[in-house]
């Protein structure tokens, strides 16, 4: 299941990649818990690309979880709300 998980975020990486460009792919929620899903999606996502519009830097510092871990979302939008009352 996680193999079919990791092939469906590839493929919306690839589609993010090909189509903005970004420097950073920050995937976090439920599903992203589950940390072995990385690995196997940055690998699928090499494998997509197929060495086209590759970052120039590690996919390991490309594709990451989100650094204020499972509450992001709600310190995310706190930290968002302070800035903009300044």
């Amino acid at each position: 299941a996680w193999d079919l998980e990791a092939d469906y975020l590839a493929t919306m990486c690839m589609n993010i990649v090909m189509t903005y460009s970004p420097k950073l792919i920050i995937l976090g929620g439920g599903v992203m818990s589950q940390l072995q899903l990385f690995p196997k999606i940055r690998e699928k996502l090499l494998h997509l690309l197929n060495g086209y519009m590759v970052p120039k830097i590690s996919l390991d510092d490309y594709i990451v979880p989100p650094q204020l871990g499972e509450h992001s979302g709600e310190k995310g939008s706190l930290a968002m709300a302070i800035k903009s009352k300044r």
